[in-house]
């Protein structure tokens, strides 16, 4: 396995740059993962990495390699795509076998190989089988299986579970991250998906118009995002902003165009400074129906009730802010229907109205 350090890399198509002073320093064995929405430049970034892409300024370093100007097959990485890429004449034991002939292994070591990538994948009743006899799910692990049974360093995967369904998707991220653990290779993997991001990655890199906004664990993410992108861009549902003014005298923000005044601490009006408009984040597990008769904080007329099992979330709308509450089942709702909500206001995040920084 490698470390790779992406050191003020950038990226040019003719005048238009579409990666922006990029830095990222990957662990050894580390499973970190690329999320963004398309057109952030998440799938140019793991190009570069694997040497699909030239790099217009920066450094790209294996192990304190550079490797800027190494050829693709000389930097020991394997890739999965989201079209499986498998060659439809040969059975699966060939597409495994593939890459192993041509570096010309014996037939003793290419048929351990292969067996012991397929038990470990669960592919071992389907090696004399075509790709067209297989499922999505079941092709998907053959693209898996003949990546790592090279033993790369890099293990790079661009979006792999895009063409399956719901359900199969969450299989094959588990699938996919014990492969992780029983392999010895540092893996990048992209995805649009948060969702993928949060449950896979050791660690996850927000990118957006070409830049990586923050990196950090999952729970850094979502506990501590640095600006409104990230804020409202990691969680499901979405993060709720309500664009507030500061009243410094009641420690109060009141949010715009409406009557209602969410009280803050000390603390948060220190973190506010001087400044007299803020945009106030809320997450959809921070707003209850008030406890014990007190009153409510702030108001909302129901959009959208969406029921899932167990839960539901209620969509608002106060003013010009919308916003997301999440409820347990029990309680009905009504489209068109007004609701008071009390706000956990210490789990607020608060951000600049221009900047977007976190506060």
């Amino acid at each position: 396995m490698a470390r790779i350090q992406i050191s003020n890399v950038e990226k040019d198509y003719g005048n238009v740059t579409v990666l922006k002073d990029c830095n990222l320093d990957i662990a050894h064995g580390e499973f970190i993962v690329l999320v963004g929405p398309s057109g952030s430049g998440k799938t140019t970034l793991l190009r570069m990495i694997a040497g699909l892409e030239s790099i217009s300024r920066g450094d790209m370093m294996f192990d304190d390699r550079r490797v800027n100007d190494v050829d693709v097959g000389d930097r020991n990485i394997a890739m999965v795509f989201q079209n499986y890429g498998l060659y439809p004449h040969m059975s699966v034991y060939d597409n495994m076998a593939f890459g192993l002939r041509r570096r010309k292994l014996s037939k003793t070591e290419i048929d351990g190989k292969v067996k012991r990538i397929a038990t470990l994948l669960s592919l071992d009743g389907l090696l004399e089988r075509r790709p067209k006899q297989l499922s999505g799910g079941q092709r998907q692990r053959v693209a898996l299986g003949r990546a790592i049974i090279r033993d790369p360093e890099v293990f790079l995967l661009d979006e792999p579970l895009s063409n399956l369904d719901a359900q199969l998707r969450v299989q094959m991220r588990s699938e996919i991250m014990n492969v992780h653990r029983s392999v010895d290779a540092t893996a990048v993997y992209v995805t649009h998906d948060q969702v993928e991001a949060m449950t896979m990655g050791d660690r996850i890199a927000v990118m957006n118009n070409g830049e990586i906004q923050q990196i950090g664990t999952p729970e850094d993410l979502y506990d501590r995002p640095q600006n409104l992108f990230v804020a409202t861009f990691i969680g499901t549902p979405s993060m709720g902003i309500l664009r507030c003014d500061v009243d410094r005298d009641g420690s109060l923000l009141l949010v715009r165009d409406t009557e209602d005044r969410i009280a803050i601490s000390r603390g948060q009006l220190d973190r506010i400074g001087d400044r007299r408009e803020v945009l106030a984040g809320i997450r959809p597990e921070h707003l209850h129906l008030p406890r014990n008769g007190a009153p409510a904080v702030i108001r909302g007329e129901i959009d959208v009730v969406e029921m899932l099992g167990s839960e539901q979330y209620l969509y608002l709308r106060n003013g010009a802010a919308n916003f997301i509450a999440r409820m347990e089942r029990g309680h009905h709702f009504r489209p068109g229907e007004t609701v008071g909500l009390d706000i956990d206001t210490e789990a607020l995040h608060l951000f600049d109205s221009d900047t977007e920084e976190a506060l």
